[in-house]
Parts: structure tokens; sequence; C-alpha cells
């Protein structure tokens, strides 16, 4: 299987926010709820991402139920994911936060990227926290990628992709 490269990945994502914040800002504006912001987003996704499917809260790997090591008895349905349905090629999942989520919401949504990234079965190549942000003169987002390094450590980077270091991330033994 070949994937896109993570610099493909971001450019991709950069475009579809490109579309996002020129059609959809008021989203963020009227605090509309964060599947309203993912769906949008993942629309924009579909057209640059065109020979994978897109999904919004999807809850299947294959055709079992999603669920992560750490939690075997919870199902998990990632915001927006980036995949080949049927198949356990998984490219990126994205977790986002709409403006004024509590820092254990946040961190909550890190944890998860973590595990999709981390463990069988799910396994992406790529994670993406995204938080929406507005401060009523120009909407934003911090993004925060995440991927496991060639020495398979985890590994979180910001847009301009640059590490985050450890105290600034939420970051588990890798297993």
């Amino acid at each position: 299987m070949c994937y896109p490269s993570f610099d493909e990945v971001k450019a991709g994502v950069i475009d579809a926010f490109r579309c996002f914040y020129l059609n959809d800002a008021c989203l963020v504006h009227i605090n509309a709820h964060e599947r309203s912001m993912t769906f949008r987003l993942g629309m924009y996704l579909q057209q640059i991402f065109s020979g994978w499917d897109v999904d919004c809260e999807y809850n299947r790997n294959i055709s079992e139920p999603n669920r992560i090591k750490s939690i075997p008895w919870q199902n998990v349905y990632p915001d927006v994911i980036i995949h080949r349905r049927g198949t356990d090629n998984n490219l990126l999942a994205i977790e986002a936060k709409p403006p004024n989520k509590s820092r254990d919401e946040i961190d909550e949504a890190k944890y998860k990227i973590e595990e999709y990234v981390r463990h069988k079965p799910l396994r992406y190549q790529l994670g993406l926290f995204i938080e929406f942000k507005d401060n009523f003169e120009c909407t934003c987002a911090n993004l925060q990628w995440y991927r496991r390094g060639r020495d398979k450590k985890l590994q979180w980077y910001d847009n301009d992709g640059v590490m985050i270091p450890p105290e600034n991330r939420t970051e588990k033994q890798d297993e």
C-alpha cells in the first residue's frame, strides 16, 4: 500500500482548512457543534483525497467496531478519518474540539489520537488534533500532528512541522 507522505497529507489538510474558513467560518463564530464543523471539513478533505474514503464519526474497522486497546469495552468514533473502507489502510484520524472546551476534553481527544496511531488493528499512519479558535477578529485553529517516528517512538508536531516538546504534550509509554 502506498500512502501519501506526511507533507502531502499536511498540505491537503491545509487546503481543506482554507476552504472551510472561506465558506464555513461562521460555524466557529456561532459556536456550532463540533460535528457540524468536522462534517464540513470532511467534505473538503474528500475533494482533496479523492482516492480515499473520508468519513465522519465512522465506527468500524473493516467489519468490526472501532476499539482501542486501553478501553476495549468502549467503541470509539474518530471525528473524521481518511481511509479505505473494508481494508486496514488507515491514513489519518482526526479529533477536533471547538473553542472553549475544557482541558480534560482536549486531553482526552489527544489521548484517543495517540491510541489510533499507536495500536493495531487501527494503526493510522497519522493523527491530527484540531482545536478550533475564535477570537472574533480572525478564526483560526491549532493543529497538532501525531505520528510514529522511525524509531517507533511517539511524536507530536505543530503545523509548521516542529516537534512539540514532551512537557507540552500528552505522551504515554510506547508498548
